[in-house]
């Protein structure tokens, strides 16, 4: 909604009203992941008691950093988002490693992603400011709110399932694994989806940036046909490169994997081999 709005100061409004969204639905988890937690369910068991109240400031990062990044989209700000991405990555790397070095366990996971998550929120959403600061911004209100919510509603209608969909598939599988066949099944997992899922996230990423701002310049021009043809050449396009790591993946995730990480992460190369496919489609 935001990168096809008429305006900056309806910008203002959606980004308002996306945030306060973001706010409420991550304090909306909190009672879903405690519920996981204290009946154990797909291995939510094993995570620390507090690991649910944590959670909701990381949501809140990642959830902001999205509106953020839509609102750089919209300004074609691709630098800064690239940048922001980075910044996220080596905030949580950094932390991550450092936290580890000093014993940190798993409070340092999770302090690593609450620092990434609001790290590269903050660093976007300065660069965003800086570029929509001198637009006026529509008044707030209940009734303001209601029209945007209004005219943007097939947004909510048909993306919000299919979001969720897609998050459950991201996120249940390695709990699942833990919980039906172990923390060392989940782990093969974990290490091979993240493997196999970086060469097509990072390419997708940046091509799908360039590729929503170009439909949302096809639809403010109504021309449909334009932005179906758009479509299906990114997408054929995107088919053919995704070719390539899929199947280097196939031929070498078995012999490469136990050499970068030893005889005990064997079995994640040919999970890789596996989960390859499912990433690529």
């Amino acid at each position: 909604a935001i990168i096809i709005s008429d305006d900056d100061a309806e910008i203002h409004l959606i980004c308002g009203l996306a945030l306060i969204l973001v706010v409420v639905m991550s304090l909306a988890g909190l009672p879903l992941l405690w519920s996981l937690q204290s009946r154990n369910l797909f291995g939510f068991g094993l995570l620390p008691y507090w690991a649910s109240l944590l959670c909701v400031p990381i949501f809140i990062g990642f959830g902001s950093f999205l509106v953020y990044r839509a609102m750089a989209l919209r300004a074609g700000l691709t630098r800064p988002i690239a940048a922001a991405t980075i910044a996220r990555a080596a905030a949580n790397a950094g932390t991550r490693v450092s936290l580890g070095l000093l014993g940190g366990g798993v409070p340092a996971l999770f302090l690593a992603e609450l620092f990434g998550a609001g790290w590269g929120a903050l660093g976007l959403r300065q660069r965003v400011r800086a570029h929509y600061g001198s637009a006026a911004a529509s008044p707030y209100g209940i009734d303001a709110l209601l029209r945007v919510v209004s005219k943007y509603r097939k947004f909510v209608l048909l993306e919000t399932p299919s979001t969720w969909v897609d998050l459950l598939a991201i996120t249940l599988p390695a709990p699942m694994i833990a919980s039906l066949y172990g923390p060392a099944a989940a782990g093969w997992f974990a290490l091979a989806y993240t493997a196999v899922s970086l060469p097509n996230s990072q390419i997708g990423g940046a091509v799908g940036d360039v590729l929503q701002v170009e439909l949302a310049d096809a639809v403010a021009r109504n021309d449909r046909q334009a932005a179906r043809t758009m479509f299906f050449r990114f997408l054929g396009r995107l088919s053919i490169i995704g070719l390539v790591p899929l199947v280097a993946i196939e031929l070498l995730a078995r012999p490469l994997v136990p050499w970068l990480f030893g005889s005990d992460w064997e079995a994640a190369g040919k999970v890789a081999m596996i989960v390859a496919p499912w990433v690529y489609c």
